[in-house]
């Protein structure tokens, strides 16, 4: 992992990694893992509803109009996927910092590094993209009006909706790569 550098006559030190380079590890793992998808979305369901009440009760009225912009970038139609898994991730970060709970920031961001897999291919999927942009504008709608229940609860719907979405991808892909390999077929 590098954590570690070492240098003949200057000694050994511990090397300067961000946290991609830490998860790297984690996240190949995750990706292997029958189970770390739905673990994921566990995890992100338990604390993104938190962070947009937290947003709704804490955001200065700066952070509103970020929100309010990055909401505003993310229904534009002419978007590339990878544009638009970029605003995706700006507006979750932005939501966590509006929340002003640093460690809370700071598990969303390890969890953001997490999911970015799922992301990458839950936007591609048909209608992803202009359900994520409605639901988006509704969480940011509810965070504005400082309506914590309708903000959690708008959080909430959205990441159950793209976990499904992601679930149900994978599940198509793993019976699709099973049914190439002939897993699960009989002998006749």
């Amino acid at each position: 992992m590098n954590i570690v550098e070492s240098g003949h006559g200057s000694g050994t030190f511990v090397s300067s990694l961000g946290v991609e380079e830490l998860l790297r590890p984690l996240q190949f793992a995750l990706a292997l893992s029958d189970f770390g998808l739905e673990h994921l979305f566990e995890v992100r369901l338990m604390l993104e509803p938190g962070a947009a009440v937290q947003a709704a009760e804490r955001a200065g009225d700066e952070e509103l109009a970020e929100l309010r912009a990055c909401a505003r970038r993310g229904s534009a139609g002419d978007m590339t996927a990878d544009e638009l898994v970029r605003v995706d991730v700006e507006l979750h970060e932005r939501i966590a910092r509006a929340a002003h709970n640093p460690l809370l920031e700071r598990l969303l961001a390890t969890i953001a590094a997490l999911a970015e897999e799922s992301r990458g291919y839950t936007v591609q999927l048909p209608s992803v993209a202009q359900q994520t942009a409605g639901e988006h504008q509704r969480i940011v709608d509810a965070i504005c009006a400082r309506d914590p229940e309708r903000a959690g609860r708008a959080m909430g719907d959205h990441i159950h909706r793209i976990r499904d979405a992601a679930v149900a991808h994978q599940s198509r892909a793993r019976a699709s790569a099973n049914a190439v390999a002939g897993v699960g077929s009989e002998a006749g």
